[in-house]
């Protein structure tokens, strides 16, 4: 892609091979001219794609979009991969794309270790990654599509494996409120393509 430096915001904005679309990292408090970019350069709007305080864990005390949009009532959208999302109409709010990445490995027993990644990670290149370090048990889910986030939505599964059968805990955020809450195997409710996710309201 091509890249170039817009000094007035003082980030770099690389132009996608999909028309009008940018993205901008570091600009949290250089919106204005970043929408004022996109709009000279024919754009119809600016997807955020990284947090703009730079953290790992989304929070709405660091993310003044969130915090802007909470306090405007306005809705909000979380985006992941998009491999499995079909929008029919414009979307009238705030779109959270999920690019936080990291892997860590957060402890082992006897008989586990265990692996936290961020929601954004690539599902299939945590595959690998795991597989790389030596630690077997998500091979069968390789080569399918989406990020980490997503895969407890519908408890993603193939070749007789699914995500429940490695599964430990999950973080999530509350987009209304903003707070966290962990979530064991058990509490995600997982079933055949579907989890407490699905079925929230």
């Amino acid at each position: 892609p091509t890249r170039e430096v817009c000094t007035a915001a003082g980030v770099e904005l690389a132009n996608l091979n999909c028309p009008g679309q940018l993205v901008i990292s570091g600009a949290a408090d250089k919106i204005t001219q970043a929408c004022e970019l996109a709009k000279a350069r024919g754009a119809k709007g600016v997807l955020i794609s990284n947090w703009p305080a730079g953290n790992a864990n989304l929070s709405r005390d660091d993310d003044p979009f969130w915090a802007a949009a909470a306090e405007m009532g306005m809705p909000v959208f979380l985006l992941g991969g998009g491999s499995n999302l079909l929008l029919t109409r414009d979307f009238d709010g705030l779109v959270l794309h999920m690019s936080n990445k990291g892997i860590v490995v957060s402890g082992d027993d006897e008989r586990s270790v265990y692996v936290t990644a961020q929601a954004g990670e690539n599902w299939h290149g945590f595959v690998q990654c795991t597989l790389a370090n030596g630690y077997p048990g998500l091979e069968n889910l390789s080569l399918i599509p989406g990020t980490v986030g997503a895969a407890p939505i519908q408890n993603i599964g193939a070749y007789g494996v699914e995500l429940k059968d490695t599964f430990l805990e999950l973080e999530a955020i509350d987009l209304q409120d903003g707070s966290s809450k962990t979530f064991s195997r058990t509490d995600c409710a997982f079933g055949y393509r579907d989890s407490i996710f699905k079925r929230a309201a």
